[in-house]
Order: structure tokens, then C-alpha cells, then sequence
């Protein structure tokens, strides 16, 4: 099972693999409940110049309804690296 999040840059950031834990854990969540999702612990993320960047995150998850298909919602937004 990969991470539950992705992120991507269109430019001034380079991602690095690292060897880092592969363990996976999952939660349970009802209703207006929350929790803290790590994304992948392998890439190092390193900004190599400066300026305005897109990115886009995006969070893969599951229902625990019968639906065994994997859902997923993409955020995109600009931000500076200064």
C-alpha cells in the first residue's frame, strides 16, 4: 500500500528518496472526527530556487461502507519560496 498522500511542484523543488520505515497504519474516523496523516516517509522535499511554485496534494482514502473503491480529492495552490 503507497502513502495516502501525494504532492507535486512544477518547479524550484526537487524530491530526494530516502530508506525510511515502510509501516502503515490506518484510522478509523466517525463523523466529525480528525486525525494527522503522514505522507511519504521516503522523499526528502528540497526547494532549489526561489519564487512562486503550483503545487497539488492529493489525499487518497477509503469508506468503510461496502464501497471498495478507493476515493480521492486534489488540492491545488500557489505558494512562495522565498
Amino acid at each position: 500500500m503507497a502513502s495516502p498522500l501525494d504532492i507535486q511542484f512544477d518547479k524550484n523543488v526537487n524530491v530526494y528518496n530516502a530508506i525510511a520505515c515502510q509501516a502503515i497504519s490506518t484510522e478509523t474516523l466517525n463523523a466529525s472526527e480528525s486525525t494527522t496523516v503522514e505522507g511519504k516517509g521516503y522523499e526528502i522535499l528540497r526547494a532549489i530556487g526561489s519564487g512562486n511554485v503550483n503545487t497539488k496534494i492529493t489525499f487518497n482514502y477509503g469508506l468503510q461502507n461496502g464501497d471498495t473503491q478507493e476515493k480521492q480529492v486534489t488540492k491545488s495552490f500557489s505558494l512562495n519560496i522565498e
